[in-house]
């Protein structure tokens, strides 16, 4: 039966899976997840599963398993934003209760209602963690696997028995799917892979058949996408995306040492803005304590769940210094989306309720304050990465709306990414208007100019043109998001 005393715990988390994909339905596709899934899933619905077709701008590396899925639920279920957040209940479902699982392992039963609460607070608090729930792209699904990978080596190894056979085969497909979802998978793998390594010669002695036995899931895994590899250059000529395309440049470019040193300092505003730093503050002592104990054991899950926490901040860091391509905030949900369990934890040992209710209302309210505050406005605030964007879906259409009504053609009006893209795959309409690209030095051809604070593609210069050129004709703003039209000065 349903109702059955071990199934509740699955039912409430469905349930609020729900709750997250029906409160967030007429949130719109943003930035990266308007190519992915958003634009190659619209294609495979228009044109037929051709996954080697899609061109270079569609085929940016990443391999569109999402896409594929995304592209099935419109075809069973309609082409809608509303189909497009049902769709990612499963993925949302998943992941919130193998939160749940992480919280059963460190908390006992007595201890288990307040470990809940607290580690509830402060995930929902979280902009990064809330941000991404509420967007259809390929972040939850990733972490959704990756923890459920996690749960499943720890009850294999804290059981001292083998997983069941339908454990073993979810180990191995949450290992093994990872990479078909996005590249930033591999790095997550890696850092999986050198905890559990870690983790085994920490506790126990070496042992050459447990250790390869550790591994052989990563070489599966390994193995599998390089045959994915191999298929995609021999149909498309290039290994992963285009070199000559936007996406090459990106994903394939390694950093100078100079850019390296400058990514650095971006990792570190990532790990500190939007009131990451108070989270971070807590992480240093707890890593403080963590190696101050000379003979510290690995024993319990806290200890490996924050070992992996470690390892995977190390490893994702260094992955993404030496790339030159732009940094975001949600490349490090990974790391963020542990904080909060591992802070629980260390409040599961204050004696006073006082302190530990005072600790938890201020590190909520900070955090959740930050959806209202711009932090670091030139290398932060990852507009997907804070609700403060929620009000960008209406404020868009608004500006779309004026534009037509006063006929505004979209070949005298310019704007850049994410403006420039229609309608149809940012909202899901059959069809709409879409603006003419400004290319670097192309601003001043147009007669109009739609420009936002939440579209960061515009340069300097290209602003202070605007400021010196233009003047603005009509605003839209709601919270922290603004919306421009400008207009030449004759």
């Amino acid at each position: 039966m349903i109702f059955q005393k071990k199934n509740i715990s699955l039912l409430v988390t469905f349930l609020i899976s729900v709750f997250v994909a029906v409160i967030f339905r007429n949130d719109c596709f943003m930035w990266d997840n308007i190519v992915i899934p958003s634009a190659t899933a619209s294609f495979f619905y228009y044109n037929g599963f051709h996954i080697f077709s899609m061109g270079n701008f569609l085929d940016c590396g990443h391999p569109p398993l999402l896409s594929v899925y995304l592209a099935l639920a419109w075809k069973f279920f309609g082409r809608n934003l509303l189909v497009s957040h049902l769709s990612q209940i499963p993925f949302i479902w998943l992941l919130i209760h193998q939160l749940y699982l992480f919280i059963k392992k460190i908390f006992i039963a007595s201890q288990l209602k307040i470990g809940i609460i607290i580690t509830a607070v402060l995930l929902v608090a979280d902009t990064t963690i809330i941000s991404q729930l509420a967007q259809v792209g390929y972040e939850i699904p990733v972490i959704a696997f990756w923890l459920m990978a996690i749960n499943l080596y720890w009850k294999k190894v804290s059981s001292k028995t083998d997983l069941t056979k339908s454990e073993f085969i979810l180990y191995f497909l949450s290992i093994i799917i990872l990479p078909f979802f996005q590249l930033r998978s591999i790095p997550l793998l890696i850092a999986f892979c050198f905890a559990q390594i870690v983790f085994h010669f920490s506790t126990q002695k070496f042992d050459l058949k447990k250790t390869l036995y550790v591994i052989l899931p990563f070489f599966i895994s390994a193995f599998i996408f390089c045959i994915w590899l191999i298929i995609h250059f021999n149909k498309v000529g290039y290994l992963i995306s285009d070199p000559n395309s936007t996406w090459g440049a990106e994903n394939v470019g390694i950093a100078s040492f100079h850019q390296m040193i400058k990514n650095a300092g971006i990792i570190g505003i990532r790990f500190l803005d939007n009131s990451h730093w108070l989270n971070c503050a807590a992480m240093l002592y707890i890593t403080y304590k963590f190696f101050e104990r000379k003979k510290y054991k690995l024993e319990s899950f806290s200890s490996f769940l924050f070992l992996i926490w470690l390892i995977t901040s190390t490893v994702l860091s260094i992955n993404f210094m030496v790339m030159s391509k732009p940094i975001c905030h949600r490349y490090f949900l990974p790391s963020f989306i542990l904080i909060p369990i591992i802070i629980a934890r260390i409040l599961r040992d204050v004696q006073s309720f006082k302190l530990k209710t005072f600790t938890i209302y201020i590190l909520a309210f900070i955090m959740l304050s930050s959806n209202y505050v711009m932090f670091f406005s030139k290398y932060g605030i990852g507009w997907d990465s804070t609700l403060a964007h929620l009000p960008y879906n209406q404020l868009r259409k608004n500006a779309f709306d004026y534009l037509q009504k006063n006929k505004i053609e979209s070949k005298a009006c310019g704007t850049r990414f994410p403006f420039n893209v229609s309608d149809s795959l940012v909202f899901l309409h059959s069809s709409s208007a879409q603006l003419s690209t400004i290319s670097q030095n192309s601003l001043a051809d147009f007669e109009y100019v739609l420009q936002s604070n939440i579209s960061t593609s515009f340069t300097p210069e290209q602003l202070d043109l605007l400021k010196r050129k233009y003047t603005v004709e009509k605003m839209w703003n709601k919270g922290l998001v603004e919306i421009r039209l400008y207009k030449k000065v004759h």
